[in-house]
């Protein structure tokens, strides 16, 4: 017994099911899934449960990132991150990101008020928080980031006009 129960456990659970319902009334068709919820929800809270991986780098030399546009306090956090080398000539929120060799350059993509932004390159979450911030009713497709947008960057727009973006 030594070997299947720890003589200090941290958890101990019993499962109790009183009159239990249908065909299968037994331990591993009653029990067994409520005692199955139960570990579950112990085993993804408790970190000390889990092996830690080995630490790897972030990157395989020669592969470089794919980084377009969002904003800029989290790109530049993946860059570090990922050990990319990132340079801002801007203070922008939010930014594009230019190729300079092994690094990226952040570039300024101007937000204006009742203007269409420019979202392309950004995750779907960054684009529809942009347009609905202008007012813009968003409808997408596909997955990825922003490859097309229906309004042109910098247009002017009115609150509730429709705006398709395509992810690719």
């Amino acid at each position: 017994m030594q070997d299947i129960f720890p003589h200090a456990p941290k958890y101990s659970a019993i499962v109790l099911i009183k009159n239990p319902k249908g065909i299968y009334q037994y331990g591993n068709s009653v029990a067994g899934p409520v005692f199955k919820e139960i570990a579950d929800n112990i085993y993804s809270r408790d970190l000390q449960l889990h092996i830690p991986m080995e630490k790897k780098a972030a990157m395989e030399a020669g592969v470089f990132p794919t980084i377009r546009a969002g904003k800029q306090d989290e790109l530049t956090m993946l860059c570090n991150e990922l050990g990319v080398s990132n340079h801002s000539a801007t203070e922008e929120e939010w930014i594009k990101a230019a190729r300079n060799g092994n690094a990226v350059t952040w570039r300024k993509n101007a937000i204006i008020k009742d203007h269409v932004p420019d979202v392309q390159g950004m995750t779907l979450r960054d684009a529809i928080f942009l347009l609905e911030k202008n007012g813009l009713r968003v409808v997408h497709e596909g997955k990825g980031r922003v490859a097309e947008q229906s309004l042109s960057p910098g247009m002017r727009v009115s609150k509730g006009s429709r705006i398709y973006i395509r992810l690719s």
